[in-house]
């Protein structure tokens, strides 16, 4: 999953003129004018290897309309490099040649001032956060010749209204629409094979995973009946979304997935759904109107709200079929949950999330049942520490022969004891029994075969 680096302040960029002569396995690097659109007299710096020019930066004083020349000192323009075009606040046009087939991680970053866009056929990959931050982008249009689109891409576009996809994207990055707050629709071509849209929501080709809904739509909807799983941040930072139906058809829900969409009121879970990722709800009206104790969506503990008493003991209601990811870890900043001491988990559950368990440290032991399959990442057993999570001392896991228990406690190697070791010697006797008996008429037929060789010799 694609985290957000922290944006380091705003670096003093001093572009020096350098001039050197092209020699094989070097790189050439010079200054030249900008172009005569471009309201400023300032320069663009590029550099140039294996004969083809690279954009690396544009003096950040530059303002109004910019076309980016498709040759620069004689080479073919082909890329624009990371941060190119940093913090260029002045620029609000950019027209980007046919000959230029990539664009470059955080290459318009903070361009603010910047309204439009125009990408050429030849653009194949836009780089992670390409244009971040440039909040006068109203819309965009990403041609036929585009086939990836980087992590956080638009994020903070807060003027992006309508997105459109060409049928030849192959790949969308990770929270690629975060903070686009008056985006109503991402539109998917007919023709794409690996991305479809519904009424502006993004979707997989299959559409049985809902990918990304868009932060500007307001009102109820009804997740379509195809849609198995909903992505990560599906649904992060809706504010004006309200009511949400999730049908019957869907089996899992992912982290942060309605984190922020804090008008949301109402929310139906069906029985279906057996896993839920971590802050699945978290800042929603949902969330908040619920009662303080243990709290259930559908059949999947979300977690406990508010301050649970010293030395709890907590036994899950016959029926839970799942437990989120981080419903009893750590929240946000908070302390290591030292109440919880016990927890007794029904054999109908069949999901245990990341980090379910993470930072109890008051919980020294528990019996995983066997219908478990499924065990996150520190879901029991660990706390957070300075840097990362550490095995709580002494913890002690009861699980089942064969299990997803077992093979959680092995590979993190804590100690275990297995609870149903009567169940293994009965299998080892059975499976004794079939062995000798396999082994028994195997001889008789050996037997009887030499039996007959006897009989045609005599014959």
């Amino acid at each position: 999953m694609f985290d957000f680096r922290k944006k380091e302040a705003i670096m003093k960029i001093n572009v020096k003129k350098i001039t050197s002569l092209s020699i094989a396995g070097m790189i050439l690097i010079v200054a030249i004018p900008l172009n005569a659109n471009a309201e400023t007299q300032d320069v663009l710096n590029y550099e140039v290897s294996n004969s083809q020019a690279t954009i690396v930066k544009c003096n950040q004083a530059v303002k109004g309309k910019l076309a980016i020349p498709d040759i620069l000192g004689g080479y073919p323009v082909t890329s624009i490099g990371e941060q190119a075009f940093y913090l260029c606040s002045g620029l609000t046009s950019v027209t980007i040649p046919n000959s230029v087939k990539s664009v470059g991680n955080e290459a318009f970053e903070y361009c603010s001032s910047l309204k439009s866009v125009k990408i050429s056929d030849s653009v194949t990959s836009i780089g992670n956060e390409a244009f971040y931050q440039c909040t006068g982008l109203t819309s965009i249009t990403l041609p036929d010749s585009v086939k990836r689109i980087g992590n956080g891409v638009f994020t903070f576009c807060s003027a992006l209204k309508n997105v459109i996809i060409s049928e030849s994207v192959k790949n969308i990055g990770d929270r690629v629409f975060d903070y686009c707050t008056e985006l109503t629709s991402i539109n998917v071509s007919n023709a794409n094979k690996a991305y479809a849209s519904e009424n502006g929501v993004l979707f997989n080709y299959s559409k049985k995973e809902l990918i990304r809904y868009p932060e500007g739509k307001t009102g109820t909807y009804t997740i379509p009946n195809s849609v198995k799983s909903i992505d990560s941040y599906a649904f992060y930072n809706c504010k004006g979304l309200e009511s949400v139906t999730i049908p019957n058809s869907v089996t899992s829900i992912g982290d942060n997935a309605f984190d922020g969409s804090n008008e949301l009121t109402s929310i139906t879970i069906p029985n279906s759904v057996t896993s839920i990722g971590d802050n699945a709800f978290t800042s929603t009206v949902w969330y908040d109107n619920q009662p303080d104790g243990l709290i259930y969506a559908g059949k999947v503990v979300y977690g406990y709200k508010g301050e649970m008493p010293a030395n709890t003991a907590i036994v899950l209601k016959p029926g839970t079929i799942g437990i989120a990811g981080g419903a009893f870890g750590p929240k946000s900043e908070e302390a290591d949950n030292t109440s919880l001491i016990s927890i007794s988990i029904p054999n109908s559950v069949t999901n245990i999330g990341y980090q379910a368990f993470c930072s109890c440290t008051g919980l020294k032991s528990v019996t995983i049942p066997k219908s478990v399959v499924s065990i996150g990442e520190q879901a029991f057993g660990y706390y957070l520490g300075l840097d990362d999570a550490v095995k709580i001392p002494g913890f002690n896991i009861s699980c089942f022969a064969f299990s997803a228990g077992l093979k959680y406690a092995k590979e993190n190697g804590f100690t275990y004891s297995i609870v149903d070791k009567g169940s293994i010697r009965n299998w080892l006797t059975i499976l004794a029994i079939i062995l000798i008996t396999v082994l028994f008429l195997t001889l008789v037929g050996i037997a009887v075969l030499v039996n007959v060789n006897k009989k045609k010799k005599m014959t």
